[in-house]
């Protein structure tokens, strides 16, 4: 019991971040070298990625995109064609699974004060399906369009708001395209001399919730108001919150029908809980700095919420979790990260981790789009920062995570030293990593039997709990020592997918031996997949898995591993192997 008390002492949990690793990444003009933004993306059912651009030459074009996992361009649409004498500029997306629906403005000439709203809705092969047009204010004002999103019952929803050509009030409204693509409803929301919606947020029965902020004009009096809207274009329940800074934020909902509305007060955030109709149930402060912007998100996988936000007088994000209470589980703070460029983007993968899209701060001051995502405990589990040059900034303005756990992103490659140089079209597309080293890792000892290390006699069956992220083996005598861990990963086509275990590790002698085994749910038993001596320099081991689906066991997704470990020398030495990580990785 005395080795197993030094042992504990020895052991300090290690921070290791793995990096994503990027699959493919693509830049380009457009027609003729034209300069290309893209605005938004989405998934489809199918796995690919289509995204919407405006497309800049002798006239502005919406120009969509789709892609296959692999990065092949499946599809170009462009709307309209070359002979047409509008201007079209991209404004959001939305998706049912199956179709793409893309709503943006047009107008007569770049300067004119008519832009009128349109909407397309094509197919997941790119096929132009139905068009609909419509103007929400009568008196010829520029429309502006804010955010899309389809019901459960097909119906399209789009937020947005008239701008006079004197900028002095504007009026809010919410429009909806019945399941036919017909434009049937406007909704004004006119509580203030200028509002500003967000991104309608679908809710089952058909309904949608609409963020917004209002403001006199002058902007002494700000006013955040969520606004539930039926399929008949009635507001049937509201909440406000007066004296805010006025900036939209958006809306998160638990599967009972709660709901969590994000507002920006002062100095921070709060989130307010409300009842599925928005009556209040309590307050969550978070304002200990001064924020800018934020995101909030529920995963039912995690029953958590999470809120990500900038300390942006700091250049540090802020990561936080909550239970469904309010209560804080845990907050984390990346240094040298900005969004002074583009919001933060908040999106959960499949196991309820978070994942953040947003810009990271380089030595020089450019910025380039980076990526993070964090396990239920709060450890950073991968980053991905992808830099294009060393003078551009690489901006993401959207980012999808697909069924397969990749994430793809979109935005723009620019020079800041001039704001008016033509854009780049840029789109990342990264693999996850799965590290998910549990919350304690147990070690057991035992003495190796007639030299078989694949055989442990337990010593009275004693077991040590050691740590979080890191294991320090302590063996003396004819000792050894293993341990073993668990986890969650998809094999999602079992003929095209890599698997492979990575582990860092260093060790104090002249010579030791180290095992890693997997386990074998096809035949119920353990495998050696790699095995080797390590010197007293650090080392990165990399086993590549063959006939990966044998490992994972059948309907959880679970990969069991295990480290032996034992002194080669004769007569044995005090021997220690130092295990910083352990790391399970799936490409597809």
């Amino acid at each position: 019991m005395k080795l197993l008390s030094a042992l504990a002492g020895l052991c300090a949990p290690v921070f290791a971040v793995s990096s994503a690793h990027t699959l493919w990444s693509q830049r380009a003009y457009g027609a003729g070298g034209a300069s290309i933004k893209w605005t938004d993306s989405v998934v489809l059912s199918t796995g690919r990625v289509v995204a919407c651009a405006t497309e800049y030459g002798a006239k502005s074009t919406l120009l969509l995109q789709a892609w296959e996992p692999d990065g092949t361009v499946a599809w170009v649409y462009r709307f309209p064609d070359a002979g047409d004498q509008y201007y079209e500029k991209a404004a959001v997306l939305a998706t049912d699974g199956s179709n793409v629906f893309a709503v943006g403005t047009r107008s007569a000439s770049p300067t004119s004060d008519d832009d009128e709203v349109f909407a397309l809705k094509l197919n997941s092969f790119g096929l132009l399906l139905q068009t609909e047009q419509f103007g929400a204010n009568p008196y010829g004002y520029d429309e502006v369009v804010c955010g899309a999103a389809i019901t459960a019952f097909g119906e399209l929803f789009v937020t947005g708001y008239s701008k006079p050509a004197i900028v002095t009030t504007h009026e809010g409204w919410v429009a909806k395209l019945d399941n036919t693509f017909r434009y049937d409803e406007l909704t004004p929301l006119n509580y203030e001399t200028r509002v500003t919606p967000g991104k309608p947020f679908p809710l089952p029965d058909g309904r949608v919730l609409v963020p917004s902020e209002g403001d006199l004009v002058g902007g002494f009096s700000y006013r955040t108001r969520l606004s539930r809207i039926n399929s008949l274009g009635v507001e049937d329940a509201a909440y406000q919150v007066a004296n805010t800074t006025g900036t939209v934020q958006p809306v998160a909902r638990t599967s009972a029908g709660q709901i969590f509305f994000l507002v920006q007060d002062g100095g921070g955030f709060r989130v307010s809980k409300l009842t599925p109709d928005l009556a209040l149930l309590g307050t969550t402060v978070v304002n200990d700095h001064f924020y800018n912007r934020g995101s909030i998100l529920w995963s039912d996988a995690a029953q958590a919420l999470y809120v990500c936000s900038d300390r942006y007088t700091e250049d540090l994000l802020d990561m936080r979790k909550y239970t469904v209470n309010g209560q804080l589980v845990w907050s984390d703070t990346p240094a040298n990260v900005t969004n002074h460029l583009g919001d933060y983007m908040l999106k959960a993968d499949r196991f309820g981790n978070p994942v953040v899209v947003s810009n990271e701060i380089r030595d020089n001051g450019n910025v380039n789009f980076v990526a993070w995502c964090w396990d239920s405990r709060g450890l950073r589990q991968w980053k991905n920062a992808f830099t294009n040059t060393e003078t551009s900034d690489d901006i993401p303005s959207s980012f999808t995570l697909d069924d397969k756990l990749r994430l793809i992103a979109v935005g723009r490659a620019e020079n800041p030293a001039d704001p008016h140089n033509d854009y780049k079209g840029a789109i990342w597309r990264t693999s996850q990593f799965f590290h998910r080293t549990p919350d304690n890792l147990t070690m057991r000892l035992g003495y190796a039997v007639a030299g078989s290390l694949a055989d442990l006699a337990e010593p009275d069956g004693v077991s040590q709990t050691l740590g979080n992220d890191s294991m320090v083996f302590g063996l003396t005598s004819a000792i050894v020592a293993d341990y073993e861990t668990n986890f969650p990963i998809e094999i999602v086509d079992p003929a095209t997918t890599s698997l492979e275990v990575r582990l860092d590790m260093s060790c104090n002698a002249s010579s030791g031996y180290v095992a890693l085994m997997m386990y074998d749910w096809t035949v119920n038993t353990w495998r050696f997949v790699w095995d080797g001596t390590l010197s007293n320099l650090p080392n990165t081991q990399v086993a590549n898995i063959s006939s990966p689906q044998r490992y994972v066991r059948p309907g959880s997704r679970q990969v069991r591993t295990r480290i032996i470990t034992a002194p080669l020398r004769r007569p044995l030495v005090p021997f220690r192997v130092f295990v910083d990580s352990v790391e399970v990785r799936s490409d597809t």
